[in-house]
């Protein structure tokens, strides 16, 4: 029995449950292709972990903002070469975030003088009361603010959630903040939501 579901995939359960059903259910999988190319899951991946390892390593204090954009292309450079076999995709993504490098860094800069990342991509489960199920979330990261509450982030490498679609299928923002308030996460507690928000400073496009 389906005893436990993601975030993530609410959203594919309101829109095409039969997915759902064919992967936790039947157990299927698709195939890998015969000529493996970079596409915009193993992009999001990649830019995800870029932003991980940046946000990790945030100092104590603060950086200057030069000395924050080369941490990020630092950070950039190492993860596309463990990462991205495709030299062109390498040369491509590389450049894309160097062009928005300093637009983030000023935006991570705002972000930092209203609090401090508290939870960056660590999985919270919460028990549904009256079932025997469970919700769990790994966001990309969740700020305690100065004021004791909390800013659920969830970076995009493309086009954000538009507010009616997060009203009718996307709900893994507001899903991971009423985790955030029931106290699904270790590290916070039950706290109250500030906001949530879905930054696309690292959207960028196909290498092919």
């Amino acid at each position: 029995a389906l005893r436990e579901m993601s975030v993530t995939e609410v959203r594919s359960l309101i829109r095409d449950p039969y997915t759902v059903y064919a992967r936790r259910v039947l157990g299927l999988r698709a195939l890998d292709p015969l000529r493996p190319e970079p596409d915009a899951a193993e992009r999001g991946t990649v830019l995800h972990d870029i932003m991980d390892r940046f946000l990790r390593g945030l100092p104590d204090l603060p950086e200057a903002p030069q000395v924050m954009v080369a941490r990020l292309l630092a950070i950039t450079d190492q993860v596309l070469a463990d990462q991205v076999p495709w030299p062109s995709a390498r040369l491509f993504w590389r450049a894309r975030i160097a062009g928005v490098a300093d637009r983030l860094v000023t935006d991570e800069a705002a972000r930092l003088t209203q609090g401090r990342p508290a939870v960056i991509e660590d999985r919270a489960e919460q028990p549904i009361p009256g079932v025997d199920f469970r919700l769990t979330a790994k966001p990309d990261r969740l700020d305690l603010l100065s004021d004791g509450r909390v800013q659920v982030y969830d970076y995009k490498s493309g086009k954000p959630p538009t507010d009616k679609q997060i009203a009718h299928f996307d709900k893994q923002l507001p899903l991971e903040a009423a985790m955030v308030e029931q106290g699904a996460f270790k590290a916070l507690g039950r706290a109250e939501v500030a906001g949530t928000s879905s930054p696309a400073a690292l959207a960028t496009r196909s290498a092919s």
